[in-house]
């Protein structure tokens, strides 16, 4: 017999799970249901013996979610600026980022926490009397910083942009690799414990015992990330009354599947 039994776990403090018997004494449909969330598909018994040892064969496949806090963030500050020549646009810019490096560093930020992600220098042009008349030059220049101070992000945005930078151009939140591996290892531990108690509870139901895994196969450890959004410059005022802009990191969802293959006798 090969019956399939999925199982779904989100972790969490207010999170549950249990297994429910919806089926009458021939036990056609055995499901998991997440507490407070919706229900998952119940998929039918299929039967078949493992060719090798004859025994009945029960494929679990499970997958575990968690939230947690990011340990790093990244975001870019940029500065832009117009004159009549190159060399004054780019005067004019240099000054400022000059201005908003230091005001960085003297924040928290660490040199060997920023780089400089973009910089060019572009004429403007205005069509007129049939041709391009060059009208002046821009200058833009990007700094990225990648930090584990993430507490300070909302402080160094408001000091940028108080020195003189003109965007914003993305606030990213995530995990660290080493944060990562982490929990992934615990998310692993979880399925096959759960994937386990949830072949015993079904082997239990059916009236038969567990001999032993057949098999385990683990799926792509998935951390979801939302894409960086650009922020400009009247955007990222603080409202009046309060200190900073209020920057929230959130949580990152993160989830580890597999399947499992257990024989029955």
């Amino acid at each position: 017999m090969n019956i399939f039994v999925p199982l779904i776990l989100v972790v969490g403090i207010s999170s549950t799970v249990y297994l429910s018997n919806l089926c009458n004494s021939s036990i056609e449909h055995i499901y998991a249901e997440q507490y407070k969330a919706s229900q998952v598909p119940t998929t039918p018994l299929a039967q078949s013996r493992d060719n090798n040892t004859n025994n009945t064969v029960l494929s679990v496949p499970t997958t575990v979610v968690a939230d947690i806090k990011p340990d790093r963030v990244s975001l870019a500050f940029g500065v832009e600026t117009t004159n009549k020549t190159a060399g004054e646009a780019l005067n004019r810019n240099s000054d400022l980022m000059t201005k908003i490096l230091s005001g960085l560093y003297s924040n928290g930020v660490r040199q060997n926490e920023t780089s400089t992600s973009a910089f060019s220098i572009s004429p403007n042009y205005n069509y007129s009397q049939g041709r391009n008349m060059v009208t002046g030059f821009s200058a833009t220049n990007s700094i990225l910083i990648r930090s584990s101070n993430i507490n300070s992000t909302a402080r160094w945005i408001d000091n940028a942009i108080s020195s003189g930078a003109t965007s914003v151009d993305g606030v990213v939140f995530e995990l660290s690799g080493k944060k990562l591996d982490g929990i992934k290892n615990t998310l692993i531990k979880q399925a096959i414990n759960n994937a386990k108690n949830s072949a015993y509870i079904t082997a239990s139901l059916l009236g038969m015992k567990m001999v032993g895994i057949k098999s385990l196969y683990i799926n792509d450890f998935e951390n979801a990330v939302t894409n960086p959004q650009p922020f400009f410059k009247s955007s990222l005022a603080a409202p009046a009354g309060t200190n900073t802009t209020p920057i929230i990191s959130g949580e990152q969802r993160v989830s580890m599947s597999l399947m499992t293959t257990w024989l029955m006798k």
